[in-house]
């Protein structure tokens, strides 16, 4: 259960704010991953890391929604400027569900800001190739900007 600071969770789909107790007494004692996942994003918008993270860390235990607990945790490792553990959650999320367009592009962009050009270029690819394949066309065209940028950073400049 959520620690009793975090008594409101904001209800996944609807944005509703619910009370603990409606979770807790609707699922045998344990909120619903899709709660979890939204109180930890809650929690990490506030500021409280350290509770976003312990959320984080219980849901992965049960073994369930662990690409969207990868995603978020990538996305707290980044805000904390903690990139290469950011890069590891984004892998271990890949690998779970490898064709998850949007987290190859984060992947990808991501590294271009470490520096790391080559693999954010792989990561980009594979997010336009998927794309082409299986999205919509607003995704397609922002996985195509974000490798558009990709590429003016790569390429040298002229004197």
């Amino acid at each position: 259960m959520l620690p009793r600071s975090d008594c409101l969770a904001i209800e996944a789909g609807k944005g509703a704010v619910v009370s603990q107790a409606t979770f807790a007494s609707s699922n045998g004692g344990e909120e619903p991953d899709e709660i979890l996942i939204a109180a930890a994003k809650v929690c990490a918008d506030r500021g409280d890391y350290e509770t976003a993270a312990s959320i984080l860390s219980r849901l992965m235990m049960r073994g369930t929604a662990l690409h969207q607990a990868f995603v978020v945790k990538a996305i707290l490792h980044e805000g904390a400027g903690e990139d290469d553990l950011a890069v590891d959650c984004y892998q271990r999320a890949l690998l779970l569900e490898p064709r998850d367009i949007e987290l190859h592009a984060r992947l990808g962009l991501l590294q271009a800001r470490m520096g790391h050009f080559s693999q954010a270029t792989e990561a980009l690819r594979n997010a336009i190739a998927l794309g082409h394949k299986s999205a919509t066309e607003v995704t397609e065209r922002w996985v195509a900007r974000s490798a558009d940028r990709l590429a003016r950073l790569l390429t040298p400049k002229r004197s």
